[in-house]
């Protein structure tokens, strides 16, 4: 069994201020020179509703759950509990020996351009025999943006996967992730750099 936690970090809107204008910028959103409170929390308060998951193999239910996501929530549980299983349902990432069963309502379009994925294994996302650079789907000004905010330099868009190192890696699945215009972004398992 596993157990989720909403809330996970409140964020105050002083400290909001100081990094909204480029938080929204990176989201490709255009900002006026003046937030204020109501306007930052109107790009940043998304969510989504979970009234029914359910995920089933060979008759065996796997996770049956609801739950709301508001601000930030994590999934917490042992090895086995279903927390993979949850993130992948809700991406439409589950093989198809399982069965599941969801009803979810969000105040903004949950598809492929407003949902990242940040995967447990960064080294099984990228395609080992393809440049990093032809791994991102967004303009090149674009690339440099999001490498910048991983701290990481250009140079590595001319590398393979296996020429960089595991942070680098796991920088560079981050960066493509904010690449795209996203909403929501799942994290499985992130270790902090």
């Amino acid at each position: 069994m596993f157990y989720y936690v909403t809330k996970v970090k409140e964020v105050k809107v002083g400290s909001l201020n100081n990094i909204a204008p480029t938080v929204l910028k990176l989201m490709n959103i255009n900002i006026p020179d003046e937030m204020d409170e109501t306007l930052i929390k109107s790009y940043f308060m998304l969510n989504i509703n979970i009234d029914k998951l359910k995920i089933k193999s060979q008759g065996k239910e796997l996770v049956n759950l609801s739950f709301k996501i508001e601000n930030s929530t994590a999934l917490i549980g042992e090895s086995g509990s279903g927390k993979s299983l949850t993130l992948k349902a809700l991406l439409n990432l589950l093989p198809a020996s399982l069965n599941y069963e969801k009803e979810i309502e969000s105040n903004f379009t949950l598809d492929f351009d407003s949902i990242a994925f940040i995967p447990q294994n960064p080294f099984t996302s990228l395609s080992p025999m393809t440049k990093i650079d032809k791994q991102f789907f967004c303009s090149n000004t674009r690339k440099e943006e999001v490498l910048k905010l991983v701290d990481l330099d250009i140079w590595v868009l001319n590398k393979y996967p296996n020429q960089l190192s595991g942070g680098q890696i796991q920088r560079i699945i981050i960066a493509i992730a904010l690449s795209k215009k996203i909403n929501f972004c799942y994290l499985m398992n992130l270790q902090l750099l």
